[in-house]
């Protein structure tokens, strides 16, 4: 889950969840807008990561949560159905977290109402 800082409407929460059907283009470019619109351009400010050695490889959470919040993130990217934030931080220095929805991932945005948005290609 990825907290970050947003304009007048305050904070907002970026989930990547399990739903229960196969993400295809659609829906994985569909996912990487929301996070683009939600967060671009905003700093981080809380990371939380399910400590899952399926969901993180070659780090660890507390590296993970402790490296991100404070630096902004510039950009949600896609290639095919991998998407990648990327961060910059001070001094320029650029950082990428990679996100790939396997078999049944998506993305909800939560408001601090409560209320959820996901990420949701309409055909």
């Amino acid at each position: 889950m990825l907290e970050c800082t947003k304009g007048p409407r305050g904070n907002r929460t970026v989930h990547q969840t399990a739903k229960y059907i196969m993400p295809e283009l659609a829906e994985v470019e569909a996912a990487r807008k929301l996070m683009q619109q939600v967060c671009g351009g905003h700093s981080a400010k809380k990371i939380w990561f399910a400590d899952d050695d399926k969901v993180l490889v070659n780090c660890t959470k507390a590296e993970l949560e402790e490296l991100l919040p404070g630096l902004t993130i510039s950009q949600a990217q896609r290639k095919g159905k991998h998407t990648w934030l990327t961060f910059t931080g001070q001094g320029g220095a650029v950082h990428s977290l990679h996100l790939h929805f396997g078999m049944t991932g998506s993305i909800v945005v939560k408001e601090l109402d409560g209320s959820c948005t996901a990420a949701k290609y309409q055909r």
